[in-house]
């Protein structure tokens, strides 16, 4: 039974292959430097080697880049966890580092942003935001 796919890639991914510069929004995204987290470039890598060894690349679509507006991510969620994962990602370009969201990944609406967020991996606490986190996530929704 055929199954329609999505693959979130652009042409910057070829151009920077997932190991690229500071302009790369999957770079900045990151895997928060754990190779064993769903998000590690290792993942993306293998993804991308089964498309083209199964020879489906014929197959696929190119789309242009583009960044999805807030209706299409509130298609998912809510606007609150939106603006939340927004200000996370600027704390964490600022701090410099990932930020890991609270356990399940949900913010809380009783405190303050900040004090749900750690800068060091817990067990629960796999979910995280970079500084390119929202750009990477807005290309990937959007086309």
């Amino acid at each position: 039974m055929p199954r329609e796919v999505a693959i979130a890639c652009h042409d910057l991914v070829s151009r920077h292959p997932v190991s690229g510069g500071v302009d790369d929004p999957w770079q900045q995204h990151g895997g928060a430097g754990l190779e064993d987290h769903p998000e590690c470039v290792s993942r993306l890598h293998a993804c991308l080697a089964g498309v083209t060894l199964r020879g489906l690349w014929s197959s696929l679509r190119q789309l242009p880049p583009r960044l999805a507006t807030d209706s299409e991510l509130s298609l998912c969620h809510t606007p609150h966890h939106i603006a939340a994962l927004e200000a996370a990602a600027a704390s964490a370009a600022v701090q410099g580092c990932p930020l890991f969201l609270p356990q399940g990944g949900c913010f809380r609406d009783d405190g303050p942003l900040e004090r749900q967020l750690s800068a060091e991996w817990e067990p629960g606490r796999e979910t995280f935001v970079s500084a390119g986190s929202m750009r990477a996530a807005r290309l990937a929704v959007g086309g």
